[in-house]
């Protein structure tokens, strides 16, 4: 049973049938596994900055080192800082008052970080909700989370008796423990594209109540992304041709220019022009892999 505190690498938040949006600790931990699969990256690569996570959470430095690759090779992360709760174990106090900040904390997971990550939350109450759902669905936060460690310790003591009465494959064994989740960090559509050599797939312009809309499917490599521009102004295009190769891919964000909401962000090709915009927001989601 781990103790202590530290950082977990992870993807995005999960989505689940019952509209509950799922932010804690199993969220795919350790990205770069799946990068190695879809061959992005070679396993002496991943060697290098795997080789410490046996060690459940990792420490500031290890957590940098990973973020830097994960950037290194546009693969998608999120960086929570957990602690568990009612341990005396080696505690970084350190980390504590540098990243447990109000603002940052997403709220209280329960399960177990030995091995494999996993949220008896999640699966107790979101993915089998008929199990505790009922009971404790309501007092799920906006991250799919407790507010309250006090809601944590009910959950356990309910999830406990429940074990002597179900059969015995009803429940996940082990000794649960509860965990606050913080999210220092998480990687941006906008960032996963800057700078990049990208193929445009589709491209589409529509009118949606007075203002112009433009949706981007594009490629960088084998990762497909699905972008929407919205409140687009000052369009061109020097070239239409399928697949548009765009070499110098940039979203460039105007806020501390000061320019007018308007043209909050200009999006354009730096390396040969033949695509410039502005827009007013913009939305990158990853949307699969080519085949």
């Amino acid at each position: 049973m781990f103790s202590g505190n530290g950082f977990l690498v992870t993807e995005g938040p999960s989505q689940y049938e019952n509209s509950v949006t799922y932010y804690g600790i199993e969220t795919n931990p350790w990205p770069l596994e799946e990068a190695i699969i879809r061959g992005e990256m070679s396993r002496e690569e991943f060697a290098a900055c795997d080789d410490f996570i046996d060690v459940y959470l990792i420490n500031e430095k290890q957590m940098t080192d990973y973020v830097k690759v994960c950037r290194e090779i546009n693969c998608r992360f999120r960086v929570l800082y957990v602690e568990v709760q009612g341990t005396q174990g080696d505690f970084d106090s350190s980390l504590h008052d540098n990243y447990a900040k109000e603002e940052a904390f997403l709220g209280y997971d329960v399960g177990q970080l030995d091995g494999d990550y996993y949220s008896a939350l999640m699966t107790d109450v979101i993915w089998r909700p008929k199990l505790l759902g009922d009971q404790f669905g309501g007092r799920l936060n906006q991250y799919g989370l407790f507010d309250r460690v006090e809601d944590g310790l009910e959950y356990l003591s309910v999830r406990e008796k429940l074990k002597g009465e179900l059969p015995d494959m009803t429940f996940e064994g082990g000794e649960m423990q509860i965990m606050a989740v913080y999210q220092v960090e998480e990687s941006s559509g906008i960032e996963q594209l800057q700078g990049k050599s990208v193929e445009v797939d589709e491209l589409m312009i529509k009118c949606q109540e007075g203002q112009l809309i433009m949706r981007l499917s594009l490629y960088v490599g084998r990762k497909r992304f699905h972008c929407t521009f919205r409140n687009v102004t000052g369009i061109s295009l020097d070239e239409l041709y399928y697949p548009m190769q765009i070499m110098g891919f940039e979203i460039l964000d105007n806020k501390k220019l000061g320019w007018e909401s308007a043209q909050r962000y200009t999006v354009r090709d730096y390396e040969d022009g033949k695509i410039r915009f502005w827009c007013e927001e913009v939305e990158v989601e990853p949307d699969g892999w080519r085949e």
